[in-house]
């Protein structure tokens, strides 16, 4: 019976049992017992084993695909956030740095702020936000260069301007009427928020509205300009196919480079929760799932019903 250990399973043909030693993944016959207890015996527990065996694989490729899930670490991180800031406030909103870092990276206001908590999160979003620009540059001229007939881009650019300005209209109708009926404002502490320097935007408002100041205080604006402009001149240039070459490759990286960043949601997420519940409350949890719900109900009616 020593022979039996460590054999994982069991072929079972008539009154002979051939033992296989799967480890070395294949069929090898060690012994040949002839006995119909033995037997009836080990197709009971075969057949459990198999059971049993097939319930475990399952259950662990089913954990093995939530944890791989981005979705189930970011909800993960909001639960921890709602926990650290309602229990431990002083830790969420510990200082760390003197004061915010700010610089200009690539047409990006880049910020890091001070507190443990505002710090992941504005780290999160201004990673995020260093590749609007890049992407709509790549986008636009790859897209001008790539249809070639200028005719018929400003066709279908025209075409897509009106459905945009429709569909978008039809949109922010949907939304005011969906948070009308739902007000995730209700209920919103506004007395605890700290009042900010506003003296900046009334002074404009003083001197009045300039297109030219609009265009050069939004860098993202210039961007797709440009690219515009770049990809009509490109698409004149009869070596437009090396250029495409050349941007095509630097645009799946910079995709790339976008994808791996969004692997630190959990942490942008966590901070940002954590830094709302330690700053508000807990209850300000009510108004965040009314807005979500508002969101939710949003998207539905505008994908289900407009489109």
């Amino acid at each position: 019976m020593e022979g039996l250990k460590n054999i994982l399973g069991y072929v079972v043909n008539e009154s002979q049992i051939v033992m296989a030693d799967t480890t070395h993944s294949y069929l090898s016959a060690y012994h040949i017992i002839e006995c119909k207890y033995f037997k009836s015996n080990y197709l009971r527990y075969i057949h459990s084993f198999q059971l049993v065996t097939r319930h475990s694989l399952l259950t662990i490729l089913y954990m093995k695909h939530i944890f791989k899930n981005l979705t189930f670490w970011v909800l993960t991180a909001i639960t921890a956030g709602v926990l650290l800031g309602h229990f431990y406030p002083s830790i969420a909103l510990e200082p760390i740095l003197e004061k915010p870092i700010k610089f200009n990276l690539y047409f990006s206001e880049f910020e890091i702020k001070t507190t443990f908590s505002e710090l992941l999160s504005s780290f999160f979003i201004s990673l995020v936000k260093l590749f609007i620009c890049p992407i709509i540059f790549l986008t636009i001229t790859l897209g001008i260069i790539s249809m070639g007939d200028l005719k018929k881009v400003g066709k279908v650019g025209a075409k897509a301007l009106i459905y945009f300005e429709i569909v978008t209209t039809v949109a922010l109708f949907i939304g005011v009427a969906v948070a009308n009926i739902i007000r995730p404002g209700d209920g919103v502490v506004t007395s605890e928020i700290k009042g900010g320097d506003i003296s900046k935007y009334t002074k404009s408002a003083e001197i009045g509205f300039s297109w030219m100041k609009f265009f050069w205080d939004n860098a993202t604006l210039q961007v797709l300009l440009f690219a515009i402009v770049m990809g009509i001149v490109l698409s004149n240039y009869s070596g437009r196919q090396k250029v495409v070459d050349f941007f095509a490759p630097i645009s799946k990286k910079i995709f790339w480079a976008l994808h791996k960043v969004m692997y630190l949601a959990p942490i942008g997420a966590f901070g940002g929760m954590a830094f709302t519940i330690s700053k508000y409350g807990i209850h300000t949890l009510l108004p965040l799932a009314k807005l979500m719900v508002t969101v939710y109900i949003t998207m539905a009616v505008f994908i289900f019903v407009v489109l």
